[in-house]
């Protein structure tokens, strides 16, 4: 679904580049969608040369006529340089589609071998764990095999949320960098620092690819358990919604970010597996598939078998 953002022109004083120590870099967005327009604009109200590559020319034509620059063909360049990768990554239940990624990242590689300088090429794309450093580098490196320019590569996840991608990108809430470089990592902290919010930095891109497709689980976790939820509640012919207003305020899940997310340990007690089994029990009772419920008791059993077995 395409999109169409509307921004700002007047750039806020916490961004205002002449009230921030910042050194202007060359940043080159590759997709000029959502992600990639709402990315630049950010670092565009830092003071940074931001140039867009989009392969769409209508694309490319309303950035010009916002005064923005921006080309459908990947520009050779002349210097030091960060290439954020923002092109759309379509999955089904085959998992992503790498399809404009790689051909993206060619057209990169291509670019950057008939030029000089370093580079970061930052994947800002949604993909599987462990396509930065494999696919991508791999990809990077057949194409500046016989190149003097030098290139890295990092993952850079957004957590742009879709009705509100241009103020997510100016006020991040957390950015997460991971790369093996520590030269990309550094540059890519102070590049997205000024922005503020929380900052994690991995030093390898699997982790945080892998943060990004775990938060967007989780989100749609947590939809679907109080959807489930909610059709229990109606046979009770009350309120789910405001059973779930509750419910967020009171469960430790809720309050406590660090709650349960220490991996491999099963949940105990006394009162978990009870009240599990029995909403369980009693939804099947009523006529209602709590399939998301069942589902929590055998990854939890799981766990326990293997804890009864170490």
């Amino acid at each position: 679904m395409r999109m169409s953002i509307t921004f700002n022109t007047t750039t806020p004083d916490f961004l205002n580049p002449t009230t921030l120590s910042i050194t202007p870099r060359r940043v080159v967005i590759v997709g000029a969608g959502v992600v990639g327009v709402a990315t630049g604009h950010a670092l565009l109200g830092l003071g940074h040369d931001v140039r867009f590559v989009d392969v769409n020319p209508s694309t490319v034509c309303r950035l010009l006529n916002e005064g923005k620059r921006a080309t459908v063909k990947m520009p050779s360049p002349d210097g030091d340089s960060i290439i954020f990768i923002c092109v759309p990554t379509p999955s089904d239940e085959t998992g992503f589609d790498l399809t404009m990624l790689t051909t993206a990242v060619s057209s990169v590689g291509h670019s950057i071998a008939r030029g000089t300088g370093s580079h970061i090429v930052a994947i800002r794309s949604t993909v599987a764990p462990g396509t930065t450093d494999r696919l991508v580098a791999g990809l990077l490196r057949s194409e500046l095999d016989q190149s003097t320019a030098q290139v890295v590569v990092a993952s850079t996840p957004e957590f742009l949320r879709e009705a509100s991608a241009a103020h997510d990108a100016v006020c991040p809430t957390i950015t997460v960098i991971g790369s093996r470089s520590a030269y990309a990592r550094e540059e890519l902290r102070e590049l997205f620092a000024p922005l503020g919010g929380e900052m994690r930095i991995f030093p390898d891109t699997t982790s945080s690819e892998l943060v990004k497709i775990v938060h967007n689980c989780f989100n749609a976790t947590k939809i679907s358990f109080f959807n489930e939820m909610y059709k229990i509640a109606e046979v009770f012919g009350i309120s789910g919604d405001a059973i779930g207003e509750v419910v967020v305020r009171s469960a430790e899940a809720s309050t406590n970010p660090d709650y349960g997310t220490r991996g491999g340990y099963p949940f105990g007690g006394h009162c978990l597996p009870k009240d599990l089994d029995g909403l369980i029990g009693f939804a099947a009772s009523a006529g209602v598939a709590t399939p998301l419920l069942e589902a929590v008791r055998t990854v939890n059993e799981s766990f326990t078998t293997v804890e009864a077995h170490a």
